[in-house]
């Protein structure tokens, strides 16, 4: 398998930053902006966090956090891959139902 280049990763990583942004504002309501995100990036890869709580491991490259914020509890999907926030759910949003958008985020991402 080939590696990606830099900058297909980082096109990606923008994009889904984006999807993410536009997720947080229409379910919940919030801004996702760059401190924000970075808190909850944070939170998730501090390895012993109690701000954080495994939900659900999507895949190898998608997981699904309950993370503590300054604006409450958010429930995120992480690219681990990436770094990234993948979307924003809300609570009543079962993970497991959520294939139809990862394939939506890959397909956009081609």
């Amino acid at each position: 398998m080939r590696k990606q280049s830099r900058k297909k990763t980082e096109k990606k990583k923008a994009h889904l930053h984006a999807h993410a942004r536009k997720r947080a504002k229409k379910r919940l309501g919030i801004e996702l902006k760059k401190p924000l995100r970075a808190e909850i990036i944070k939170i998730i890869q501090t390895s012993n966090s109690k701000l954080k709580k495994l939900v659900l491991k999507q895949s190898l490259s998608r997981t699904v956090f309950d993370v503590m914020t300054s604006q409450g509890e958010i429930r995120v999907v992480y690219d681990t891959k990436r770094h990234a926030i993948a979307t924003v759910l809300t609570k009543d949003m079962d993970p497991r139902d959520l294939q139809e958008e990862v394939e939506e985020i890959e397909d956009a991402e081609k």
